[in-house]
């Protein structure tokens, strides 16, 4: 690597973190807008809702894999209480059916 190659990559580094800290400076210790404290609330199952979506679009072909990976969804999130988790595994359960073990 050049050292201008180096320059030019520090310089880019720098703008995109000045980039991502100027809404932070703008808003400062505002009060997070409601709309924003709602979307919060709702899109994590909102997520889930399209997952299981596209997991039903291929149920004539993975019907299986399907499911189980809703099944195991609905578990995680009852136990748990996450849907980062239950959305985390029951992705990776699917693809693993799907892809690795064939289901």
């Amino acid at each position: 690597m050049t050292v201008q190659q180096f320059i030019i990559i520090a310089i880019m580094a720098g703008v995109t973190i000045v980039l991502r800290f100027i809404p932070f400076v703008v808003i400062g210790a505002k009060k997070t807008p409601a709309l924003i404290q709602y979307l919060g609330r709702v899109l994590p199952s909102a997520i889930v809702v399209v997952l299981v979506v596209y997991v039903m679009l291929d149920i004539r072909q993975n019907w299986v894999s399907g499911l189980i990976s809703i099944s195991v969804c609905a578990l995680i999130y009852l136990k748990r209480n996450s849907s980062m988790q239950a959305l985390a595994g029951s992705t990776l359960l699917y693809m693993l059916l799907i892809r690795i073990l064939k289901i």
